[in-house]
């Protein structure tokens, strides 16, 4: 038996349950509509028993985390087959992914930002004290977000390409 990563198993589990249900694909399709309720619950099961039976790789962390309890691990497989059926270009359309909400996850695992966000939830009928929480909320999302602008130095070469009003202006 070959052992499938998790794209590939999400892909043919979804085809081969398409096509056993008498539903036309072809790469690139929008799977998302074609798929029932109970369409989509059988490819939740089969990536499951191949998780289970060891036929889809799965990382050792995870397999610690989610291999001791079948709902945990039936969880995690609905949010990966969403995952695919979003992000796979032979189930999507062919559309390219987007984030809907960048950013969004920042600080989800930082144990302070855990910690204020509790107790912002103890506080919430407490208008002033939920503004200063949300305040040092944003500070610690700034210190710990990852920086996207990095520093880029020019070359001497590039320099001189640089227009000389430009560069006098600049003060390069």
């Amino acid at each position: 038996m070959s052992i499938l990563n998790q794209k590939e198993a999400v892909y043919s589990s979804i085809v081969n349950i398409l096509r056993d249900n008498g539903v036309e694909f072809e790469n690139g399709m929008n799977v998302k509509p074609m798929l029932s309720k109970e369409m989509k619950s059988s490819v939740v099961d089969v990536i499951v028993n191949g998780f289970i039976e060891g036929g889809i790789t799965m990382a050792d962390e995870s397999k610690t985390k989610y291999m001791a309890d079948h709902k945990e691990l039936r969880n995690y497989t609905i949010g990966l087959v969403n995952n695919w059926v979003a992000k796979d270009v032979r189930l999507n359309g062919g559309a390219k992914h987007t984030i809907k909400n960048p950013g969004s996850r920042t600080g989800s695992g930082d144990d302070v930002i855990k910690t204020l966000k509790t107790l912002r939830l103890l506080k919430k009928d407490d208008a002033d004290a939920v503004a200063e929480i949300d305040l040092t909320i944003a500070q610690r999302v700034a210190e710990i977000k990852p920086k996207t602008a990095k520093a880029v130095a020019l070359t001497q070469e590039q320099i001189d390409l640089i227009p000389t009003e430009l560069r006098a202006k600049l003060g390069l």
